[in-house]
């Protein structure tokens, strides 16, 4: 069975834009740095103008679109979950904690049973 229609496909020219938009993020940022001899003032300006053109790259591109939605879709999905109640989160908290504590006991005395054969009895290192 095929997929006719895959959904993370984007074109060649949106996946340009997005790195772009990333490249000259950074390179925003770096310039910051670059320019420590100049004033602050246009040091931020240029961080601004240049962070804003990144921007612009970033919100008409396909990609984004598609990070947005998946975020809108994962918020309104997180409205539909059911959420245990107090008294059952601390009963289901506290379960897992004692397992963790028993399960590390536990892989403690292998370890040291293990120990004692290899260098005790068969090596005869202790």
């Amino acid at each position: 069975m095929s997929i006719s229609n895959v959904d993370n496909c984007f074109s060649y020219f949106d996946k340009v834009k997005f790195f772009l938009a990333l490249f000259l993020f950074f390179l925003g940022l770096v310039s910051l740095f670059w320019f420590s001899e100049r004033s602050i003032t246009f040091r931020i300006i240029g961080f601004s103008i240049i962070s804003c053109l990144s921007f612009v790259l970033f919100i008409f591109n396909e990609i984004s679109r598609s990070f947005f939605s998946f975020g809108k879709e994962s918020f309104s999905e997180l409205k539909r979950v059911s959420w245990p109640d107090r008294k059952s989160a601390v009963r289901m908290t506290g379960t897992v904690c004692v397992f963790a504590v028993l399960i590390s006991v536990f892989i403690c005395l292998i370890d040291k049973i293990i120990d004692f054969f290899l260098y005790g009895v068969l090596l005869g290192w202790r």
